[in-house]
């Protein structure tokens, strides 16, 4: 162009520095990457045209063809627009705010983000004379935002001020997930910032640590050393956060019962998020007293050892209705891939049972009550299956069949052993060890503490040398003597009065749309699938985690209870969880039973945004820890729930995070043992509740599954809803701000290049949002943009919300509100959800009526495709329409019953809407 195309006047007011308005015969334009205009307000790239502007660059033809374009808004086919890199939006007045170049234009987690609108917002908070923005990935994978801010003179920065800021201006995906103050920024020779020279935060932390904090006095130091031991670090500054140096609330437990035995401070699981640093914690312990009710220690041989604990006693109630059930087995298996000294291996084993005595305890019947007996002896069976006499091709199919058939073998709680072990040569070198306990001696925290003990072991025995562990305490039946003279007194009063409270009234059961019946009594047939999330997914989450001062476990058991509300239109949620039951300190390293489940109660009345909802299931979390040492069966016995053989009591839907991170090896093998889901071997699981939903981090990367009851749940559709769980993330994820209802939910799928792409009509069964199916690999932009178009389900609903009461159809049958419209049309969506995915269309068979209306909005909250019948067409014709529209579902009512069911071939599932309830 000529030497201006703009031009502004600067005066000393406050707002943003501009560029002004186009000078005279000058055209400015801003631009998406489609060549369409933006809305005021809002970011595109600038463009240039008009008279002022140059044919080309001189002796540069392709920078010419990449930067001139055709004016495709001139009526002048001559006319061309100059692609300036230049990123701005217009303001209401007509100027022009410059935000940056678009080569600072980045891509994180599928969103396109312009650096300098986060600048320019950081920018324009107050106090910050300079902010630059760049993407770092200081650890393969490990994108991040990092902000560099300068204050301006004489002024100081708050980090966690401005950050509160700045989140109310962007979306949640463009705030940075570290602001670095810096008292410069470096500067390039000729004057420019030197983004290369902007130092990672982790220089910077390292160099913070070198001038940490350090405790000033005994409270601040004992609760340091208890810190460093908990979360195995050399160092902690007394202002750093116990959750952002890596703990979670079962590290936090664990933190709690070492403070309990240092201070006889009782502290509530609250007390860590309210005061998350040792300055903090400190200040809370000193103005405490003593805790009279703190319990005692362990005594060591108990005179009354003749009890089951709760859990086991429930257990055992279940394996008598349920004789030769392999549903309570724990299985795991570990690769080994090095020479294994047997002999070691099988001594290791045997001192463990030895050292605990709940390995070898049976529990025969007298009197029609079981009875705890510990055996005396130690020996171990260890199985060994040698394949290397198999040709090499059949190994690996002999091995998956070996640990299935031992994964499904039952155990004689009466007579024992309650542990298995198998050791399956596939090659000289190559092994799978199988160890398969029962639940009444185990869970999965002793599973890990297992295979910590069997490596220390192994280490040891293979040199000839003598044991290397401590003597325990305690064994797991003074444990349960203890535990039931503890629960006798006051503490148990104070907790059961809050369930009480929590859990009184009519309790509501979960109502997930089921394929078939519900069995008259529980089964336990199960089946499981797996989304794995990618490394950026798991990272988005964490970082909101941290935003929000909530843990991986709270974050994801909201969404989950988001996802359930969605499904169910249910907004009072009982969901199960275990919590591993270790008071003291003397039981961390003890084998045995001691999970207890605690009902997660939660209302998601109201619309909430998901922060919102986060916080609601944060506080109720927070309670049920504080009151988490009821056993869940002594509660059963306070709260006598009706008695209802067909389901689980309380809760038929459980959620369980784990997250075993401990690194086990063996002698000669590798550095890490390799772990085999020994469940996923076998083709017929167990499911214990109607929906069991697991999480874990392996490595850096989230893991999800879903076991589900076979004989209530089609596979299709918890594929289906496990898709949703990973879309619900996502959006939650980039709107954390966003009503619950408004969430959008849809199926995707990975290609090989891990990019998504959406493949199918999205269900949303309770809030009915409709989206039409389409395929686009950057979905992201796609979202956003579909997101301002409402949808008919989406309008409906927003006369639902302001007016529920009011007539929205009167026919001469029919008199129905729009709540009781939207009541009708959810239940038909949730019905049209059990179908399998591969059903795309549904017909309607009606009169033109109240209940066709409510039919085809139930299809579109199911996000189907739907074509309408006339009853009084003849036969021949609705069945040609039928046959045409490859319809998988036929939707009908009572009164045109019997001509649907000569409609429908054996390929269309046939739906009464009258029988839905």
């Amino acid at each position: 162009t000529t030497i201006w195309s703009s031009l502004s006047k600067i005066e000393s007011t406050a707002g943003p520095i501009t560029i002004g308005h186009p000078i005279a015969n000058t055209q400015f334009y801003l631009l998406d990457g489609s060549i369409n205009q933006t809305p005021p307000g809002e970011i595109g790239e600038l463009y240039i045209g008009g008279l002022g502007l140059a044919r080309g660059y001189l002796n540069h033809p392709k920078l010419t063809v990449e930067r001139f374009i055709a004016d495709p808004f001139a009526d002048s086919a001559n006319a061309h627009l100059y692609k300036t890199g230049d990123v701005a939006r217009f303001l209401p007045d007509g100027r022009v705010e410059f935000l940056g170049r678009t080569d600072t234009q980045i891509k994180l987690r599928g969103f396109r983000i312009e650096l300098g609108e986060i600048e320019a917002t950081l920018t324009g908070s107050g106090n910050i004379a300079h902010a630059v923005v760049i993407l770092r990935e200081d650890q393969p994978g490990d994108q991040r935002l990092i902000a560099y801010v300068v204050a301006k003179d004489g002024e100081r920065i708050d980090a966690r001020k401005l950050r509160l800021q700045i989140e109310k201006k962007l979306p949640d995906y463009m705030v940075p997930a570290t602001i670095v103050e810096l008292d410069r920024l470096p500067l390039t020779p000729n004057g420019k910032i030197n983004r290369q020279a902007l130092p990672a935060p982790a220089e910077i932390h390292r160099h913070s640590r070198e001038t940490l904090v350090q405790p000033r006095n005994d409270t601040e130091r004992s609760i340091a050393r208890i810190w460093r031991e908990v979360l195995k670090l050399e160092a902690v500054g007394i202002h750093e956060s116990f959750f952002e140096l890596g703990g979670n609330s079962l590290l936090a437990g664990s933190m709690l019962a070492r403070i309990r035995d240092s201070f006889e401070v009782d502290l509530p699981m609250r007390a860590v998020f309210a005061a998350p640093t040792i300055a903090e914690l400190a200040r809370e312990i000193d103005r405490r007293e003593p805790d009279r009710l703190i319990p005692a220690a362990i005594p060591s041989k108990s005179k009354s050892r003749r009890r089951l604990s709760f859990p086991q006693e429930r257990l055992w109630f279940l394996d008598q209705l349920n004789p030769g059930s392999a549903a309570f087995n724990i299985p795991l298996a570990a690769r080994l891939t090095a020479p294994l000294d047997l002999a070691a291996l099988k001594r290791s084993i045997e001192e463990i049972v030895r050292r605990h005595e709940v390995l070898r305890t049976v529990f025969p019947t007298r009197n029609g009550e079981p009875v705890p007996v510990v055996s005396s002896a130690t020996e171990v069976d260890l199985v060994l299956i040698d394949l290397t006499v198999f040709p090499e091709t059949e190994r690996e199919t002999r091995a998956r069949t070996i640990v299935k058939n031992e994964t499904l073998r039952s155990f004689d709680l009466a007579n024992g052993p309650l542990l298995r072990t198998t050791l399956v040569r596939l090659a000289e070198t190559d092994y799978i060890f199988l160890i398969t306990m029962h639940h009444i001696a185990s869970d999965g925290w002793s599973m890990v503490l297992f295979f910590n003990e069997l490596s220390r072991l192994c280490e040891a025995f293979s040199h000839g040398e003598r044991s290397p562990l401590a003597a325990l305490p305690t064994q797991y039946a003074d444990y349960v003597a203890w535990q039931r003279d503890w629960l006798a007194g006051e503490v148990t009063r104070k907790q059961i009065s809050y369930w009480k409270e929590k859990l009184g009234g009519e309790l509501p059961a979960l109502d997930l749309p089921t394929a078939r019946p519900r069995p008259n009594v529980q089964t336990f047939n199960g089946a499981r699938k797996w989304l794995v999330l990618t490394e950026a997914q798991t990272e988005a989450i964490n970082e909101l985690c941290r935003r929000e001062g909530a843990t991986l476990f709270m974050t994801l058991l909201a969404a989950f209870k988001v996802l359930l509300n969605r499904y169910t239109g249910q907004e009072d949620i009982i969901i199960g969880a275990p919590i591993g039951a270790r008071p003291l300190t003397e039981t961390e390293n003890l084998i045995g039973f001691f999970l207890n489940n605690l009902a997660l109660r939660t209302n998601l009345s109201g619309n909430p945004n998901f922060r919102e909802a986060l916080a609601r299931v944060r506080q109720t979390s927070l309670e049920a820890f504080a009151n988490q040492d009821v056993p869940f069966e002594k509660l059963i016995e306070e709260l006598r729930p009706p008695r209802d053989l067909s389901r689980t009591p309380i809760f038929q839907v459980y959620f369980n995070l784990f997250n075993f991170t401990e690194d086990i090896s063996l002698p000669g093998a590798n550095d890490k043992i390799s772990f085999v889901d020994a469940w996923s071997q076998s083709e017929e699981n167990f499911s214990k509740f109607d929906l069991t939903f697991y999480a874990g981090i392996d490595e850096r990367t989230l893991k999800l599954a879903m076991v589900y009851n076979v004989d209530l749940f089609d596979e299709a559709f918890i594929a289906r809803m496990l898709a949703h769980f990973e879309s619900l993330l996502n959006v939650i994820v980039a709107n954390p701000a966003g009503a619950i209802s408004d969430f959008t939910l849809r199926e995707s799928y990975r290609t090989a290049s891990g990019s998504d792409r959406i493949v199918g009509s999205v269900l949303c069964p309770a809030s009915g949002r409709y989206r039409s199916r389409f395929c686009n690999e950057d979905h992201f932009e796609r979202f956003e943009r579909s997101e301002i178009e409402q949808s008919i389900t989406s309008r409906f609903e927003q006369q639902v919300r302001k007016h529920p009461a009011k007539t929205a159809i009167k026919s001469k049958h029919y008199d129905w509100s729009y709540a009781e419209l939207d009541g009708i049309a959810d239940r038909i969506g949730r019905s049209l959800a059990c179908l399998s995915p591969e059903v795309e269309h549904v017909a309607l068979l009606f009169e033109h009526d109240a209940p066709m209306i409510a039919a085809m909005l139930g299809a579109l909250k199911a996000g189907k495709t739907y074509v309408p019948l006339d009853p009084n067409y003849p036969g021949d014709r609705l069945s040609g329409i039928l046959e045409d529209a490859q319809a998988g579902a036929l939707l009908t009512n009572d009164r045109n019953l019997i001509a649907a069911q000569r409609l429908a071939s054996s390929g269309v599932r046939l739906i009464n809407i009258d029988s839905l309830g």
